[in-house]
Parts: structure tokens; C-alpha cells; sequence
């Protein structure tokens, strides 16, 4: 599995082998935020931002990704924030292989 990662200010940042579970659920919230919001608003896209900043083990600041220099572009902000929910499926897929293959071992 590819380590998932982003640039910001010119610098390349990695998605942490461990994901804090507190980051995941703030993630959460903002997820069932916009669930019934059919337009982003400032709030919401902050939010967004926000979130991946601290899934990402805030190695960077809000401030750093919403810089207008060297900060990220709206669309990459949108497709990070979507992301992450890919990337976590992603590990919970091979957990379930891994348990998969030693079920089958024992049996």
C-alpha cells in the first residue's frame, strides 16, 4: 500500500503509519456535517481543511494549507478531505485480509 501524502509550502508530508483516533472522529463529525448541507459554506470547507490537518498528525497548521501562496487549492483540499475516508477503508480491507488468510491457516 502506497503512503498516502501531500505538499504543502513545498514540502512533502506523509500520512503517519498510525492514525489518532480522536483526529478520525473530529474527521467524523465534519463528515456528518456536510451530510445534509448541499452547499459548502466558509465554515465547512475550514472544517474540511481543518480535518486534514489533523489526520495528517498536524504536521502542518490551517493556516499553513489555506495560505494563498504556497497553501493548497481548493480542489485539493475537497480531495484530500475525501480521501481519508478511502485510505482508512483501505487498512480496514487488509486487516480483514490478514484475518482472513490466518483463519484459514488454523482451519
Amino acid at each position: 500500500m502506497a503512503k498516502r501524502s501531500i505538499v504543502v509550502n513545498q514540502k512533502q508530508y506523509f500520512l503517519p503509519d498510525h492514525i489518532d483516533t480522536q483526529a478520525y472522529l473530529d474527521y467524523c463529525d465534519v463528515q456528518d456535517a456536510l451530510d445534509s448541507v448541499t452547499n459548502y459554506r466558509r465554515k465547512h470547507f475550514e472544517q474540511m481543511a481543518q480535518a486534514v490537518c489533523h489526520v495528517y498528525g498536524d504536521q502542518f497548521t490551517l493556516d499553513d494549507v489555506l495560505a494563498p501562496a504556497y497553501g493548497l487549492e481548493p480542489s485539493q483540499i475537497l480531495t484530500e478531505f475525501a480521501a481519508l475516508e478511502f485510505y482508512v477503508m483501505e487498512r480496514v480491507n487488509k486487516s480483514v485480509e490478514a484475518i482472513t488468510v490466518n483463519f484459514t491457516k488454523e482451519a
